[in-house]
């Protein structure tokens, strides 16, 4: 799930979190399942750019997990400033 993105070009609003980033994207029902490796909506490779720091916590918001909620399984950016929820 892609919970936040940094806009770089033809992105308007806010994009810190799922319905935001869809909403910006113009994204709706009708994408689900759709591979994004191609075709209209597509995710594309980043210019050359330096290696960010990627920091790993546990997710926001699911104690209903169980152990699991504990796990390292929500991955960001360090210090990006569109990354949506507590750092």
């Amino acid at each position: 799930m892609i919970r936040a993105i940094e806009p770089v070009e033809n992105i308007e609003g806010k994009t810190g979190g799922p319905a935001l980033v869809c909403r910006a994207m113009n994204i709706d029902r009708k994408s689900s399942g759709r591979d994004l490796t191609k075709g209209e909506l597509y995710i594309a490779a980043a210019a050359e750019q330096e290696e960010p720091e990627i920091a790993e916590k546990p997710r926001i918001g699911v104690d209903y997990a169980g152990s699991w909620a504990r796990e390292p399984l929500r991955f960001f950016i360090k210090n990006n400033q569109f990354v949506s929820g507590k750092k």
